[in-house]
């Protein structure tokens, strides 16, 4: 292990020494400063391919943060609790016979409805009309 790692470092310092070192001399940031913005943009610019690509991305994270902060908005920034039980699903008939499913989200223990909003003052649906059938 370790005749490998030194003939590693041997590598690593020859190239350093003798290549990486020069590239100074060859590419410099007054060489750069110099040259004409076409040659810069050539080198180190995206193609326009890239670059509208970026810009699409960039508008998609745009939507989708402010679509974040939209939700947090409605659901708050604490997150999901532990103590809160799972949703319940229930299954509906309806007087055709097709199914219905309706979820019901968790309420906080402290959720209170308005007093002219209670089950005890609602006014009962009115009862649907079956008709029979005949097979």
């Amino acid at each position: 292990v370790a005749l490998k790692r030194f003939i590693d470092d041997v590598a690593v310092e020859a190239v350093e020494n003798k290549l990486v070192v020069s590239l100074s001399d060859l590419f410099s940031t007054i060489a750069v400063f110099e040259m004409a913005p076409e040659m810069v943009t050539s080198i180190a610019g995206e193609t326009k391919e890239y670059r509208s690509l970026r810009e699409q991305l960039s508008k998609k994270l745009d939507i989708l943060v402010r679509g974040l902060e939209t939700c947090k908005k409605f659901v708050g920034i604490r997150g999901i609790e532990s103590n809160t039980k799972p949703a319940s699903t229930s299954v509906i008939h309806s007087p055709r016979g097709e199914l219905h499913s309706s979820v019901s989200t968790p309420l906080p223990e402290d959720f209170r409805l308005p007093a002219e909003e209670t089950d005890a003052q609602a006014t009962p649906p009115e009862e649907p009309q079956l008709s029979p059938v005949i097979l």
